[in-house]
């Protein structure tokens, strides 16, 4: 039986986090470049985007934890995109919005 050892596990998480991070600033350059197309379009992008997410954390599983699904990494990658929503996002959005790239939901 193949076991993984704690400093494993928190590497694990700790690239979970990252992850997580790393699909919310991915899934708001989405957002900020297919914002202004169809909702057909939108929905066909969603479900690739979702599907290489999904592909990815199939990976992060291969490589920290050899195929088995762990709930730390999925709590991690959660965390990693929350933390990432409330503070990156809170500085990243706004200056795009100046830009011209994206409208705020107040406008």
């Amino acid at each position: 039986m193949w076991e993984i050892n704690l400093s494993w596990q928190i590497q694990g998480f700790l690239a979970s986090l990252l992850c997580g991070g790393a699909i919310c600033i991915a899934f708001d350059i989405l957002t900020l470049c297919v914002g202004r197309l169809s909702k057909q379009v939108i929905f066909i992008f969603d479900i690739l985007f979702f599907t290489l997410v999904g592909f990815f954390d199939f990976c992060l599983l291969l490589v920290f934890c050899n195929g088995e699904i762990r709930g730390y990494i999925f709590a991690g990658e959660a965390l990693g995109f929350l933390i990432c929503k409330l503070t990156l996002a809170k500085l990243y959005i706004p200056l795009a919005h100046k830009l011209g790239f994206y409208k705020l939901k107040s406008e």
